[in-house]
């Protein structure tokens, strides 16, 4: 039971970090392109 809460929490981490990174990677993107325009 305790492996399972681990398991679910490591792979909610995992994808939060994923959203993250390419949250992170549009922004930079979009900030690049302002200031090219």
């Amino acid at each position: 039971m305790i492996e399972l809460l681990i398991s679910i929490v490591t792979t909610r981490l995992r994808i939060r970090s994923m959203l993250v990174k390419q949250y992170l990677q549009a922004d930079a993107g979009e900030q690049l392109i302002q200031t090219a325009v």
